[in-house]
């Protein structure tokens, strides 16, 4: 772990002196204000045609929460938008470092390869961190203007937390497999694309291998967390999805030091 923490602040001001993330970070908190009112203009509909059937059945005829569906469909769309930003968040953490030869400095400083990988991912995270926590206020709008479901919020974000770090960490092991950030950031998409949409065709498998392929899906761990429920086998599989591939960038690292910083 030695000389992390120096690796993190460089990386977050590698991040807040660039033109590129203040461009991600407008561009990513836009999409979620128009993708914030148009889920609330639809769900707000939803709501009033909800109240015309409770007039015509009854109490029993309005059984929508809108407050929750809000919720809920935001945190999909948030969750959706993660999947397109965090390879470009990631894409030139390690490969950069490889196509301008700085890697071979980072290898033989004093830095351990626990220290570069870690320093390398709460640098990324911290700045996820930043780019998420704007969009929290949203919740607030919801209950100044009207009712909000403040438990699907924050189960949510912590769902979106845990899905960030899990994502990261992947993305993190792709760009250290390689000296490009295009490839890195292709390699970082199809990876979580294939991780994300794993379960959509579970159930053309024999029915001993569905529950076995959504196990693997990102998408299915989230579910839980965006309706407002902590769920522990979930958290526990985002936690090790996270460590299984810092792990994989640790192998990298140490292949890189004993080959040499050869170019991949």
């Amino acid at each position: 772990m030695r000389g992390a923490w120096a690796i993190c602040k460089r990386e977050l001001h590698s991040y807040f002196v660039s033109p590129v993330a203040y461009a991600l970070m407008a561009v990513f908190w836009l999409a979620e204000s128009v993708f914030f009112i148009a889920i609330l203009n639809y769900w707000v509909v939803q709501g009033r045609n909800a109240d015309v059937r409770a007039e015509q059945l009854g109490p029993e005829g309005n059984l929508l929460n809108v407050p929750a569906m809000i919720g809920t469909s935001f945190l999909d769309i948030t969750a959706w938008l993660l999947v397109f930003i965090l390879p470009i968040v990631a894409m030139a953490l390690l490969a950069e470092e490889k196509r301008q030869r700085t890697m071979e400095l980072l290898l033989t400083s004093p830095v351990s390869n626990a220290g570069i990988m870690w320093g390398k991912f709460f640098g990324a995270y911290l700045f996820l961190v930043a780019l998420l926590a704007p969009t929290f206020c949203f919740q607030y709008v919801l209950g100044y203007f009207g009712a909000n479901e403040p438990a699907v919020w924050y189960t949510g974000y912590l769902g979106l937390l845990l899905l960030a770090a899990a994502m990261l960490a992947a993305t993190l092991w792709v760009s250290a497999l390689t000296e490009s950030q295009v490839v890195a950031a292709f390699g970082g998409y199809g990876l979580l694309l294939i991780f994300w949409f794993i379960d959509a065709p579970a159930n053309l498998l024999p029915s001993i291998w569905q529950d076995g392929v959504r196990w693997l899906s990102l998408h299915h761990h989230f579910g839980d967390f965006r309706v407002g429920v902590v769920s522990l086998p979930d958290a526990n599989y985002l936690l090790w999805f996270t460590v299984f591939f810092l792990f994989m960038t640790h192998l990298a690292l140490e292949s890189l030091r004993w080959r040499g910083v050869r170019s991949s």
